[in-house]
């Protein structure tokens, strides 16, 4: 078994289980529906016998099209266990006959597979009933194509997180794909996309139900800062939202919703807020979180290497001779990568500095800033990065001010994608002389 327990619907009734030809004795632990039924209880598959006589089964026929005895064509059993208790049935446990109409048929299964609770301490979500609700496929706001489906959240926890995770649920028996994009610091409270693009993933389904994606990297999100999901898809589907019942819905819910939480684009791009749909509405987009963890100062250097130096990068007042600069600047690589510092205006491109012996070749950078062979990517982990201080007498390199710096200042690098990668100031020591 690759779940564990499954759970399924059946038509629970009395005259269903196993009795003698009167039907006067019923022991309720064999259960067998020989014409279909409409579903009217939930229980759970734990297990399977095949060794259950089909003749356990045997009770009068419920078919009005039949006479005399009722028992099933195959031997064997799923054993299954009800809600009402040890005093029902086999210590609340019965069997259903696999050949039992309800069974034979199944279409609609259920299985959990669950994560610790404390995986995440925080869990973002507007929705919050158990009510099974999603667009009409009718509906504007189908999702589709040309349909976005969006969250706005804000950070009301007092701490920097990290988004670590997505949660959504589908409703369509069909597969579907998805891509689920992360944005962060967003400038308009009524565009999901009006901030930093800072995580995206894709995901898929192949059956309805309630789903965690897990996204490709953490995404930084400061106290107070408004934050979205947005999920764009591979085609029309019925995607998971809450919303208010009519008065003809039994059972009736009563929800809590306000603007600026839930949206969805149209065709033209335009962004409309959920709240105005119906009688309120909202997805069942979640972001799940944890508290943000302080890098700090790393305690090892993040690049192997015994004796490795780190390089120097300023000049003497007398500068660095021409010719040395452009020999050093034939082994560099560029990487399509831009290092910005918004508070001192810097925006400098960002090359590889290869690694000659137990240092790095910095003389022929320039204007440029140099990641370090041997470091990660950003956003793939430790990244160290050189720039000068000085370029000549007159002239500032762009680390000039560099241990201005202060804490929680933004530091951004945009990828070769354009896509823009924010960065946090935690902390801002000298290492080195």
């Amino acid at each position: 078994m690759n779940y564990g327990a499954v759970g399924v619907s059946l038509h629970m009734n009395g005259k269903l289980f196993a009795s003698d030809y009167d039907a006067e004795t019923r022991n309720f632990t064999h259960f067998y529906a020989d014409v279909w039924h409409p579903a009217n209880h939930a229980v759970t598959i734990i297990g399977w016998d095949d060794n259950i006589p089909k003749e356990d089964f045997s009770h009068k026929t419920n078919s009005k099209k039949k006479t005399g005895d009722t028992i099933p064509k195959i031997d064997g059993a799923w054993i299954v266990q009800n809600s009402w208790g040890e005093d029902w049935g086999n210590k609340g446990f019965f069997y259903v006959s696999y050949d039992s109409f309800d069974f034979s048929y199944l279409s609609e299964l259920g299985v959990f597979t669950l994560q610790d609770p404390k995986t995440y301490k925080y869990n973002f979500q507007y929705d919050g009933s158990a009510q099974v609700s999603y667009p009409d496929k009718e509906a504007v706001y189908m999702p589709g194509k040309e349909i976005k489906a969006a969250n706005i959240f804000i950070n009301t926890t007092g701490e920097p997180i990290t988004i670590d995770a997505v949660g959504f649920a589908e409703f369509d028996e069909n597969s579907a794909d998805y891509t689920i994009s992360v944005y962060a610091g967003l400038s308009d409270p009524n565009d999901p996309e009006s901030g930093t693009l800072a995580a995206s993933v894709q995901a898929h389904t192949d059956f309805m139900g309630i789903y965690t994606a897990d996204l490709s990297k953490k995404v930084y999100v400061d106290p107070n800062e408004r934050f979205s999901v947005v999920f764009s898809f591979g085609q029309t589907t019925v995607f998971g939202l809450e919303n208010n019942s009519t008065e003809d819905d039994d059972p009736e819910y009563h929800l809590q919703f306000d603007p600026g939480q839930s949206f969805y684009q149209t065709a033209q791009g335009e962004w409309k807020d959920m709240y105005y749909v119906d009688e309120g509405a909202c997805w069942r987009i979640k972001a799940f979180a944890n508290p943000a963890e302080n890098p700090g100062v790393p305690d090892i250097f993040p690049i192997t290497c015994e004796d490795c130096l780190l390089p120097e990068t300023g000049f003497s007042s007398g500068g660095q001779p021409e010719s040395s600069c452009h020999s050093m600047k034939h082994h560099y690589s560029a990487l399509g990568m831009t290092l910005q510092i918004p508070r001192f205006d810097i925006a400098a491109d960002l090359t590889r500095i290869p690694r000659t012996g137990s240092s790095w070749p910095v003389e022929g950078l320039g204007d440029e800033a140099g990641l370090l062979e041997g470091s990660a990517i950003p956003g793939e982990g430790y990244s160290v990065i050189a720039a000068h201080n000085t370029l000549d007498s007159e002239t500032y390199g762009p680390f000039a001010m560099l241990a201005s710096l202060e804490e929680n200042d933004s530091i951004f690098v945009r990828s070769a994608k354009g896509e823009l990668m924010p960065f946090t100031v935690y902390a801002n020591e000298l290492v080195g002389p």
